[in-house]
Formats: structure tokens, sequence, C-alpha cells
């Protein structure tokens, strides 16, 4: 799983080839970019999971996140991935960033 952050909250999305279920490496081309390719059947996408080499056709899945502890029954404060809940990669968990102490 890949996780970002952006001014808009958290997002993630899954790092295992659609066509093979392969884990991908992220590469760094020639030209500076970096993309995501499946160690078996070269299937290739970039770095926001959009297929530009198959034989995978299916751009990587963005899932849904939680932090409802008391609806899922599990320990506070952790993040749950909804695994098969797929959303657009536009979705965002909203995040408060909270100031720590210094010490």
């Amino acid at each position: 799983m890949l996780f970002r952050r952006d001014d808009r909250g958290l997002s993630v999305m899954s790092t295992l080839c659609t066509y093979d279920l392969s884990p991908l490496a992220l590469v760094s081309r020639p030209d500076g970019s970096d993309i995501f390719v499946s160690q078996y059947s070269e299937s290739r996408y970039t770095k926001t999971g959009a297929v530009i080499q198959g034989p995978a056709k299916g751009n990587l899945p963005f899932y849904k996140m939680r932090l409802a502890e008391e609806v899922i029954g599990g320990a506070v404060d952790t993040l749950y991935i909804e695994i098969g809940a797929e959303t657009s990669s536009e979705w965002r968990l909203p995040i408060e960033v909270k100031a720590t102490a210094q010490r």
C-alpha cells in the first residue's frame, strides 16, 4: 500500500499489479520520473496508479480508510483500510494535524 498525505487528507493506493497481483517496484526512469513496474508481467503504472503499459488493463485501486474504532471495534487511534471498498483517487480521509509539545 502507498499512503499519501496532502492538504485534503490521506489517501491509500494498492501497489499490487492488477494483472498478476505481484508487488510493484518503484523504478526511476532516465527522464527522472518514477513508475511502478511488475517484476513478472512487466506491466507499468504511473505514480498515480494509471496503467501506461500492459498486459494490465486496470488502474491501481484506491481504498477508503477510517479512524472509526467505535464502528469497527478496534483500537483507538488506529487507521483501518477498507480493502475491497474501492474509491476514486480523489477521495481523502480528512485529518487534523495536532500540535505536539516540544521537548
